[in-house]
């Protein structure tokens, strides 16, 4: 929306007249800068431009339809959906107030773009669809249902504020890219992109010099990059498959007193990374301590080391663990490296455990129950 001013429009535009109660095809460009509402009517934008100015306030319960040109919602003006607003071969620019109460969809050919100064609010019971370019340089609120599809390469890209409030959903079927802020204190799901990815799921990246917060539910199916600073308080889980569940991490992951969990059959690659755990490191799959793919792994007090799986501190590594490190029934432990115990390490009845070559250092606690 660069170069677009509001004199350039009102110079060129209609003014749109308002209420509109039937179904209305718009052409050319048209503005608004009083109170509209359409209820129970069709507003169609078949091409150009409909620009909500500045004191503007846009009330749509009815349905409004732009199948191409632009809708425009300006700084210092208010669109509220109360019901369902579509973009086929459109795009939204917002600079303004958006608020979605209805159904929001953005089609496989749309760009909904939120500007810098733009607030989008996505209101609970409500629903964002984006099938193709969902854009956010300022602030969203997310109270309701977003769902980024990856059947015409949909993605999120963040360069600003996406809060995702406590029982909000965001769920990722296309491609989730942060460069800002995401903030998530509800649900995140990232889910395998189906036909059109073939199953290779979808990426997440956190990237470098910026800050994500997590203290809802973070389920991976597809690759989770963190390039960043990640601090969890609730949950990450990473599911099993092939090609799914991977958690990478290049940057810094603070799990504080939250979990983060690897599954059977899910990759990591912590290489270059920094994992600092004062929560729950649960393991169901391989992992082993000291080698380029763990990365750093700092087992601080007040956190907890489950194993469940085979977890080893290879030769030449000295691991230090000041929490809690537990070795459950059935799990695998191979210390062929220095393990410097100031916490707790359990070895669980029906473990099985190999220190040949290695060295334990405790002056701690190690609880023997087998």
């Amino acid at each position: 929306m660069v170069g677009l001013s509001t004199s350039a429009l009102t110079a060129q535009a209609v003014e749109l007249v308002c209420p509109v109660t039937s179904t209305r095809n718009l052409s050319g460009d048209v503005t608004n800068s009083a109170l509209c509402n359409v209820s129970p009517g069709v507003l169609l934008v078949t091409s150009q431009s409909l620009s909500n100015l500045s004191g503007g306030t846009l009330n749509n319960s009815g349905s409004l339809l732009v199948t191409s040109g632009t809708l425009n919602n300006l700084t210092g003006g208010t669109l509220n959906n109360f019901s369902q607003l579509e973009l086929i071969s459109a795009t939204l620019n917002n600079t303004g107030v958006l608020m979605n109460s209805g159904l929001l969809t953005g089609g496989p050919a749309a760009t909904i773009h939120n500007q810098a100064s733009g607030t989008l609010n996505n209101m609970a019971g409500a629903t964002l669809d984006n099938n193709k370019n969902l854009i956010n340089a300022g602030t969203v609120n997310n109270f309701g249902r977003v769902a980024i599809w990856a059947n015409a390469a949909g993605s999120l890209t963040n360069t600003g504020t996406f809060n995702n409030y406590s029982g909000a959903t965001l769920v990722g079927f296309g491609a989730i890219n942060n460069s800002g802020v995401v903030n998530n204190a509800g649900g995140m799901s990232l889910v395998s992109g189906g036909s059109v990815n073939g199953g290779s799921g979808i990426t997440v990246t956190n990237a470098s010099g910026h800050t994500q917060a997590n203290a809802g539910t973070l389920t991976a199916l597809g690759v989770f990059h963190n390039a960043g600073t990640f601090n969890n308080t609730g949950a990450i889980t990473t599911q099993s498959g092939a090609t799914h569940g991977q958690l990478k991490n290049s940057g810094v992951l603070n799990n504080n007193a939250g979990t983060l969990a690897l599954s059977t059959g899910s990759g990591y690659d912590f290489t270059g990374g920094i994992l600092n755990n004062t929560g729950t490191f649960q393991l169901q799959r391989a992992f082993a301590l000291g080698t380029p793919a763990a990365g750093t792994v700092n087992l601080n007090a007040g956190g907890s080391l489950n194993n469940y799986a085979a977890l080893s501190n290879v030769a030449g590594h000295t691991q230090a663990n000041a929490g809690t490190l537990t070795n459950f029934s059935g799990s695998t432990f191979i210390n062929a490296g220095r393990l410097q115990n100031t916490g707790t390490v359990t070895l669980a009845a029906g473990s099985n455990f190999d220190f040949t070559g290695g060295t334990f250092n405790n002056a701690g606690t190690l609880n023997l129950q087998r």
